[in-house]
């Protein structure tokens, strides 16, 4: 959904959500240590999930913005096998960033920014694998800088910017 308030602002409301499963037709025999002793696996997989985004735009002139993001992404797999072990994975997104853009003199177009990240992962271990450790966040914070320079008006720019990331 678009929203735009004025000439000014807009606002911009984003949203996605799925759900799904599917039979991979694998078949394997698993052995146990209890009756059945042994038995025929037909693998599945099921999928679910979902993502937000917000954007805010504000125009301060025809060179200059102002832009604001924040997202949000939830996904969820769980593989299962026929004897019903079921090793899931949740990921979890959430991003936001800022930039400004504006015009420096005639020849002079400048956008900076920032953002930052977090990806939060939970793996559930099962009796045949096992991941250590099972969950672990990630952090990722970046500023950024970029001058478009136009040389020859309407036919030849100087694009010169750089990116630290921690």
């Amino acid at each position: 959904m678009d929203w735009e308030s004025s000439f000014r602002d807009a606002l911009t409301w984003q949203g996605d959500f799925y759900r799904g499963s599917s039979q991979r037709g694998n078949r394997s025999e698993l052995v146990s240590f209890t009756p059945p002793f042994e038995q025929i696996s037909d693998d599945s997989t099921n999928l679910t999930g979902g993502n937000l985004l917000t954007r805010w735009t504000r125009t301060v002139s025809s060179r200059s913005n102002l832009e604001l993001q924040v997202y949000y992404d939830r996904a969820s797999r769980a593989d299962a096998q026929g004897d019903q072990s079921t090793r899931g994975v949740v990921v979890n997104t959430f991003d936001t960033s800022f930039q400004h853009r504006f015009g420096l003199g005639g020849r002079h177009d400048v956008v900076w920014g920032t953002g930052y990240r977090v990806l939060a992962e939970e793996i559930e271990n099962t009796f045949e694998s096992r991941f250590d450790p099972a969950s672990e966040t990630t952090h990722v914070a970046n500023l950024f800088a970029q001058d478009e320079i136009s040389l020859i008006p309407e036919r030849l720019r100087l694009v010169v910017g750089s990116k630290l990331e921690h």
